[in-house]
């Protein structure tokens, strides 16, 4: 492994792999390229492809430097950007931007970017299915996210895949619908299909577009995939599976035991005055019997 600094920027490299950053983030730059180098293999095996050329990785923590080297309208909630035709991944330092990110998550989301756009051939991706395969390596399928196409069923707000070709919304909560679609739609591939099916579908950009693509490797047309996925989805999260899901069942149990809590406390307050009043008949009682 070779290792030079200059002045305070430091290149640190590990076979193809390539991290570039400032001392101060030395910790972190060492865990990002550990995870990529740990995850590469991974991730060209389930895309299909061995990447060979050399991935420069830069960890940045100046926000103008970011700013300069993402594209045009990259939105302000990212932290992780992959250039697939210069194979350069940027990185936004958590330690400028002060919150939790996940970096082993964002380091493979950004290098199945970089390997995929090598499998493709430089081919123009469906944003969708360039994000669900990205997510999908990168494991992002966590708690809650069932939940974000459930509501966006409930509230007929599904984003159709025609419409996630080329961009995403820039607002974070559609974004994040844009994405949850993106990585349940691969996973339909995969569950339907196969993974070979997959590596197939990329296989076949490097001599047809993207519908010929889909057609050779899952025999139907890609307009029938997004109206077959858009039809599973909505069948799927509907109101049985939202009542089904356990962060519904807690919050009838939350209501449940708010209500009961409330009737218990007002049956307690009406007890009180009860016996308030009593106390006060008993105590008139006595001094009228005094009297006479």
């Amino acid at each position: 492994m070779l290792f030079l600094s200059l002045l305070f920027l430091v290149v640190q490299n590990s076979g193809n792999l390539s991290i570039e950053y400032d001392e101060i983030d030395r910790d972190l730059a060492m865990e990002i390229l550990g995870t990529a180098r740990e995850a590469l293999p991974e991730i060209s095996d389930f895309i299909g492809y061995v990447y060979k050329k050399d991935i420069r990785i830069k960890l940045i923590s100046d926000v103008k430097e970011f700013q300069s080297l993402t594209e045009e309208g990259f939105p302000d909630w990212g932290v992780g950007f992959a250039d697939a035709e210069n194979s350069l991944i940027i990185i936004y330092s958590p330690r400028v931007v002060k919150s939790n990110i996940d970096v082993k998550s964002i380091t493979k989301h950004e290098l199945a970017h970089i390997v995929l756009g090598g499998a493709a051939g430089g081919y123009a991706l469906p944003r969708w299915f360039n994000e669900g395969i990205a997510m999908y390596c990168s494991q992002e399928w966590r708690f809650g996210r069932e939940r974000v196409l459930a509501i966006a069923n409930f509230t007929n707000s599904l984003i159709p895949l025609s419409s996630l070709e080329h961009t995403f919304p820039s607002d974070a909560r559609r974004a994040e619908l844009a994405y949850t679609e993106s990585f349940s739609a691969v996973a339909y591939i995969i569950k339907n299909f196969g993974r070979e099916a997959l590596r197939d579908i990329i296989r076949n950009l490097r001599e047809e577009n993207f519908d010929g693509a889909v057609f050779s490797a899952l025999a139907i047309t890609y307009g029938e995939f997004t109206r077959e996925w858009g039809a599973w989805a909505k069948k799927t999260y509907n109101w049985a599976y939202f009542l089904s899901t356990n962060w519904f069942l807690w919050i009838i149990i939350l209501v449940v035991f708010l209500v009961v809590g409330i009737i218990s406390l007002r049956g307690r307050r009406r007890k009180l005055k009860e016996l308030e009043g009593d106390r006060q008949d008993a105590y008139h009682s006595g001094n009228d019997a005094n009297e006479s």
